[in-house]
């Protein structure tokens, strides 16, 4: 399958998986191969009622939680951290935070070699505690909850059956830890 450069919906954080893989950017027609030891949605027992594997992410970020919050949602600060390596970024990121609203990301390889559209439906909002969307036929959700003296987010998302749920896990990971970083360096200037 030669790359088009139109990513199918769904591939979103398989990209990101890709990225972590041996530190560089591959190419989109190399599926990673399967490795003993993970686990594909697709693996799952044919008797199971849901195609998705729900997969947690979460960090601690050291700041007040109306600054995590305002990070997470606003088009601007979204387009400084919403990337899982140095070699990509957010070119452009749209948000209308209401049940119903849409919202959309622009990432692109840095080098302009291949980019998609992370987007989506928001399906619940609570300021400043609750965020749940859907992407496709999967489905998303963030939680901010104070504890101690930062707020823990924690990210749980529906896999797609093309990486393994560890590749995926790594992917979304390593974007919360850079919006981590991002948010807690902001926090400090200020």
């Amino acid at each position: 399958m030669a790359f088009n450069g139109r990513v199918p919906a769904g591939w979103w954080s398989g990209t990101w998986a890709h990225l972590w893989i041996d530190g560089k950017i591959p190419r989109l027609v190399a599926v990673p191969a399967y490795r003993p030891g993970t686990m594909r949605a697709s693996d799952k027992s044919a008797d199971h009622e849901d195609k998705h594997v729900k997969i947690t992410v979460e960090t601690t970020v050291a700041a007040p939680v109306a600054e995590v919050w305002r990070a997470y949602t606003t088009p601007d600060d979204i387009k400084q951290w919403n990337a899982a390596s140095d070699d990509w970024h957010t070119t452009a990121a749209t948000v209308d935070l209401r049940a119903g609203g849409a919202f959309s990301s622009r990432m692109e390889a840095k080098d302009g070699s291949m980019g998609f559209d992370f987007a989506g439906i928001y399906t619940k909002v609570e300021e400043p505690r609750l965020i749940e969307y859907s992407f496709g036929d999967r489905t998303a959700q963030v939680a901010f909850a104070p504890e101690g003296s930062g707020v823990k987010v924690q990210v749980s998302f529906d896999s797609e059956d093309t990486h393994s749920v560890e590749q995926q896990r790594g992917g979304w990971q390593a974007i919360l830890d850079n919006f981590k970083r991002y948010v807690e360096a902001k926090s400090r200037s200020r």
